[in-house]
């Protein structure tokens, strides 16, 4: 945006066409929808400015109004980003893969020839999509604004992967040499990378909260425009759902094509089947996880009363001492393990956890409702500090992927044991473990600043005794924030209340909240409501000088993984 100036529109005329669209509206509430039909393959920018002062002209002569004039100061309000295709490319990929394996992409870029660029990312999709990034700008948005006063503030704290960069390749106009690099890269060393090959000033890079490592690797060739590309993976990537892009460049920016698809990161094995031996089969996860160690195992045969429609299965040796079947209707052997963890496919208990059960039913009971009544040693209390009224009962819901809570009551204390009963909607993996409710503190770099100024709002003093936070939520005026501590400027006089919630891994929450008196010209707070407007309700409709937390403009999810991923491949290359 820097080359957006009259005195650098003769370059920008020579290499880019322009075309305005003066119709742009915004509704209700704010928004502003404007559909866009790209006429040809190549990369575009939509810029939102105010004003009249900018025109479509015809310098060249060639008939067509697609060169800018600039006849005086104009805004700049937002900037928008994509890359058009004619249509994609195409690729074959596996439906799945194990940690550590090698995967094989086979691509054909059709609609170039010669020599191509090809970059296959490979990246966690869930935790990804809920990264979020920002940039707070701390002064008025204007010609004058210096990277000083920008920071870059993001949830991605390193990218744990391969990144292989096989030959000689060019995307987005950088020629790298070749390299491959392993690890974890700090995302802080990425934005230094860009700015230092952009020839520009370093912004400043802040983690929200503490930052999420991404599971992602890449690989970038010079090829015809048909290959193979292997991406290479780690042994400790999650096992879950991965996305896949392949972007194939020419020598122009109008040739590009582009592709994108799932695969799963998963570990083989697992087995199943009957095994001859009468009883039915297992429920999913059969303890033969060998993350997990079986450290008793008992099997039951249900006792049925039929007239008050129960069965009841009943345990000497593991931590589930019975099981009260919400049916009569149960035909086979019931098996309770003791495990010594959780195993990898469910992660951690939420809170702390005392002990780990799983419980193997007949496939007619997989998804019968009972009371499950289980006990805790007092020495395991003692181990990991817990009270027993902080004890709960967790069911690992394979549906959904997580651990949830089940209502638990405290029926019993023995000299060395606490029993617990729990009412479950079906069977799988359980756990005991002490939860507890955060509690939220909210708390301001300072409480009064002048309008435009900036305020940082900290939540690390909130406590959880149990387990972790997991989620800080700020909501002020119109701004919703997240993470532990966030920045925003204040542009109107008022009182201001911000207001905290956090979430720890038990699904529990609490709230605090800290006000801000942001004063105007002459110590004024004016008649606010919180919101930074006037207590009228009344607006003029003119923008605010301050810059607060912007959304970094979307330069859409292709583009921004490949350039992320660029810039990791040359980072290796400059640091080795």
């Amino acid at each position: 945006m820097d080359e957006l100036t009259s005195k650098n529109i003769d370059n920008l005329n020579d290499n880019v066409s322009f075309s305005l669209n003066h119709s742009v509206k915004f509704d209700g509430d704010g928004n502003l929808t404007t559909p866009v039909t790209p006429d040809k393959p190549g990369q575009y920018m939509y810029v939102l400015a105010t004003g009249d002062n900018l025109e479509a002209t015809d310098e060249d002569g060639d008939g067509k109004k697609d060169d800018l004039e600039i006849n005086g100061e104009t805004t700049i309000v937002g900037v928008e980003q994509l890359a058009a295709q004619n249509s994609p490319s195409d690729v074959t990929a596996p439906n799945s893969a194990e940690p550590g394996e090698d995967i094989d992409f086979n691509v054909n870029a059709a609609e170039l020839s010669g020599e191509t660029s090809h970059s296959v990312v490979l990246y966690e999709e869930n935790s990804f999509t809920k990264s979020t990034m920002a940039v707070n700008i701390s002064e008025q948005l204007s010609k004058d604004l210096s990277t000083e006063d920008v920071t870059i503030k993001h949830d991605i704290k390193e990218v744990n992967g391969v990144q292989n960069l096989q030959d000689d390749v060019t995307f987005f106009g950088q020629s790298l040499e070749s390299r491959t690099g392993t690890g974890l890269v700090q995302f802080g060393n990425v934005v230094s990378f860009l700015s230092n090959n952009a020839d520009v000033d370093e912004p400043g890079t802040q983690v929200s909260g503490d930052g999420i490592s991404l599971d992602a690797s890449s690989t970038a060739v010079q090829a015809d425009e048909t290959t193979t590309l292997t991406v290479e993976t780690y042994d400790n990537w999650t096992e879950t759902d991965y996305r896949w892009i392949h972007v194939a460049s020419g020598s122009s920016s109008d040739q590009i094509q582009v592709n994108t698809g799932m695969l799963e990161v998963e570990s083989s094995g697992g087995g199943g089947g009957d095994d001859d031996d009468g009883d039915p089969d297992p429920t999913p996860g059969d303890g033969d996880d060998d993350n997990a160690t079986v450290t008793e195992e008992e099997k039951s045969t249900p006792v049925v009363d039929t007239e008050k429609g129960k069965a009841t299965a009943s345990f000497e040796k593991t931590n589930v001492e019975q099981i009260v079947f919400d049916s009569s209707d149960i035909t086979g052997d019931v098996t309770s393990r003791d495990l010594d963890r959780e195993p990898n496919e469910t992660g951690p208990s939420p809170g702390v956890s005392a002990s780990v059960s799983e419980i193997v039913v007949p496939d007619n009971a997989k998804n019968t409702s009972a009371t499950i009544r289980t006990k805790v040693s007092t020495a395991r209390l003692e181990e990991i500090d817990a009270d027993a009224e902080d004890l709960r009962v967790n069911r690992y819901n394979d549906e959904k992927g997580k651990w949830q809570g089940l209502q638990t009551t405290l029926v019993e204390k023995r000299d060395d044991v606490v029993v617990l009963e729990a009412e479950t909607p079906g069977f799988s993996y359980f756990s005991v473990s002490a939860v507890s409710e955060p509690a939220a503190d909210a708390t301001a770099s300072s409480t009064t600043i002048d309008a435009g100024g900036e305020v940082e709002l900290d939540g690390s003093s909130s406590e959880n005794r149990y387990g972790e936070i997991v989620d800080y939520q700020w909501e002020i005026g119109d701004q919703t924030l997240s993470g532990e501590t966030v920045t925003t400027t204040l542009t109107e006089s008022g009182e201001y209340t911000a207001e905290l919630t956090v979430t720890n891994d038990a699904d529990e929450v609490d709230s605090d909240s800290v006000t801000i008196t942001v004063e105007g010209e002459g110590g004024d707070t004016g008649d606010s409501d919180g919101s930074g407007e006037d207590g009228d309700g009344d607006s003029d409709g003119s923008d605010s000088d301050g810059g607060g937390l912007l959304p970094v403009p979307g330069f859409g999810l292709i583009v921004t993984v490949v350039a992320l991923s660029v810039a990791l491949l040359a980072l290796r290359r400059q640091s080795s």
